[in-house]
Order: structure tokens, then C-alpha cells, then sequence
């Protein structure tokens, strides 16, 4: 069973409450992949917030971070810059 249901007796009923209160109240969360250059626009207009400039080297290595992890997401693309910046940081 996944760590979540650690400890639950009927994991299918935690489950299908969390279920219940997303219908109930209409909470659903997308991460929907983008196509790769509005994903690299994403990473661009990061790096312009932390006052990286945004290189060929930069943008190959994005495009990497991204189809090693499961593709383009705006999650993926701030989780590269934080890498980046942290990177940067320990220079």
C-alpha cells in the first residue's frame, strides 16, 4: 500500500472521502503538460525573476531536466530554476 494509507483499516474509504470532498467542493489541482517551448517561456521568465540570463547552455539543460523527469510542466520548471539558483549558490 502507498505510505498514505499507513495505518488505515479500509485505505478504499480514506480514499474515496478525499474523493468526496473534491466533488463536494470542486477542488481539483492541473498540472497539465505544456508543449516545450511554452515550458522553456516558463523557465525564460524565471530565471529573469532570480536575474539569470537564460542561455543556449541553460535551455538544453532545461529541455534535459524536463524529459528526465516526465516532461513539461510549469512544476518542473521552477523546480529547474530553484536547482539552477542552489546551483549557483554553492559556485
Amino acid at each position: 500500500l502507498p505510505e498514505e494509507f499507513n495505518g488505515e483499516l479500509h485505505p478504499s474509504d480514506s480514499l474515496e472521502e478525499k474523493v468526496s470532498l473534491s466533488e463536494r467542493f470542486g477542488l481539483k489541482l492541473y498540472t497539465g503538460h505544456f508543449d516545450q517551448n511554452t515550458y522553456l517561456e516558463i523557465v525564460k521568465n524565471y530565471l529573469a525573476l532570480k536575474g539569470i540570463e537564460f542561455t543556449e547552455a541553460l535551455r538544453a539543460e532545461a529541455i534535459r531536466w524536463a524529459t528526465s523527469r516526465g516532461g513539461f510542466t510549469g512544476r518542473l520548471a521552477k523546480q529547474f530554476v530553484q536547482h539552477i539558483e542552489a546551483e549557483k549558490a554553492d559556485a
